[in-house]
C-alpha cells in the first residue's frame, strides 16, 4: 500500500509523520513497528530518530502513537511535539493552537509565528525527582540527577561520555525499560551545554526537548541559580 509521510526536523531532531485521523492505517503494533523500522533506520536517504501516527481522538485534536526510530515506543518528545504542531498545521488543518494525547498526558502547542516556524509547547509536569541519586557501573558508583520530564533522564554535570551513557542507559536501575542519559556543561559566558543519549536511538540526538527541561530542573533541585541560556 503506498502511503504519504512527512518528514520534519526540530532543532536537529529529525520525525517522520503520518496522517492517520481517518483510520486509512492499521493500528497492529507489530505491522507499525516493522513499518518504523523499515523506514527511520533502512530507508536510504530518511534516516529518522523517531515515527509519528498521528490517530483519531475523541476529545482533542488527535491521539500520537510515538515511537523511537528502534521501534521502541516512548511516552514523550519535545521535540516531536514543535514538529507535530506544524505537522498538523499545514497537513491537516490550519490551527496555531493544538492539543494531543500522548502517553505522558495531555500535551498543548501553540505556533507563535507561522513564518519563522516558531512553536511553544506545555511540556508535562516533572516527577521522580531524584529517585534513583547514584548507579554503580563497572564497579563504580556514578552520582547523577534522575527526573521524568515526560520521559527518564539521569542528568551528570561532566563532558559527554558515549561508552559511560551506554551502560548508564541500560543499569539495572532504571528497569527494563532503562533511560535516557544527559550531560551539561556550563561555560564561562553562562551558557549550559547539554546533550542526550536517547535510548531507542542509542546515541546522543542534534537535541531533546526533555533532556533540557531535565538539565534545568538539575539545577533548581540543587539549588544553584542558573539564569543563563541552554
Amino acid at each position: 500500500m503506498n502511503q504519504n509521510f512527512t518528514r520534519i526536523s526540530g532543532t536537529g531532531n529529525t520525525f517522520i509523520f503520518f496522517n492517520n485521523i481517518d483510520l486509512k492505517f492499521t493500528s497492529d503494533k507489530e505491522t507499525r513497528k516493522k513499518m518504523v523500522i523499515d523506514l527511520c533506520q533502512n530507508y536510504d536517504g530518511i534516516n529518522s530518530d523517531g515515527f509519528v501516527f498521528c490517530d483519531p481522538s475523541q476529545t482533542h485534536n488527535f491521539k500520537w502513537d510515538f515511537y523511537n526510530s528502534d521501534s521502541s515506543e516512548a511516552e514523550m518528545c519535545g521535540n516531536a511535539a514543535r514538529c507535530a504542531a506544524i505537522y498538523y498545521y499545514y497537513k491537516i488543518k490550519p490551527e496555531k493552537k493544538i492539543k494531543f494525547e500522548s502517553r505522558a498526558g495531555l500535551i498543548e502547542c501553540e505556533i507563535i509565528n507561522i513564518d519563522d516556524l516558531i512553536v511553544k509547547t506545555k511540556m508535562p509536569n516533572i516527577f521522580d525527582q531524584d529517585k534513583i541519586p547514584k548507579v554503580k557501573i563497572d564497579d563504580t558508583i556514578i552520582r547523577g540527577y534522575f527526573v521524568n520530564t515526560g520521559v527518564p533522564h539521569y542528568v551528570l554535570q561532566a563532558e559527554p561520555d558515549l561508552e559511560l551513557a551506554k551502560k548508564i542507559r541500560s543499569a539495572k536501575e532504571f528497569g527494563e525499560n532503562g533511560t535516557n542519559v544527559t550531560f551539561i556543561e556550563i561555560d564561562d559566558s553562562d551558557y549550559m551545554h547539554a546533550i542526550t543519549y536517547e535510548r531507542g536511538v542509542e546515541n546522543f540526538t542534534l537535541a531533546c526537548g526533555t533532556g533540557a527541561v531535565a538539565a534545568a530542573s538539575f539545577f533548581k533541585h540543587i539549588n544553584i541559580e542558573y539564569d543563563g541560556e541552554i
